[in-house]
């Protein structure tokens, strides 16, 4: 059986900027022990791998933000 639902477009960009946005937030409520990196992917829709790919680390990420 096949899903109908249109994929979303790719934008690079976009994804960084919401990533960095949904880790923003985390990492203002949470501490950071607390945030994981599937905790970020999961509020943007996106695999934890692709946030790694973009940030490295839980670390990197943590300093861009």
């Amino acid at each position: 059986m096949f899903c109908n639902v249109a994929p979303r477009p790719r934008n690079a960009e976009a994804t960084r900027a919401a990533i960095l946005t949904a880790a923003q937030e985390r990492f203002s409520r949470e501490s950071y022990d607390d945030v994981g990196m599937r905790d970020i992917a999961r509020d943007v829709g996106v695999d934890a791998a692709l946030v790694s790919r973009y940030f490295g680390s839980k670390e990197d990420l943590f300093a861009s933000v």
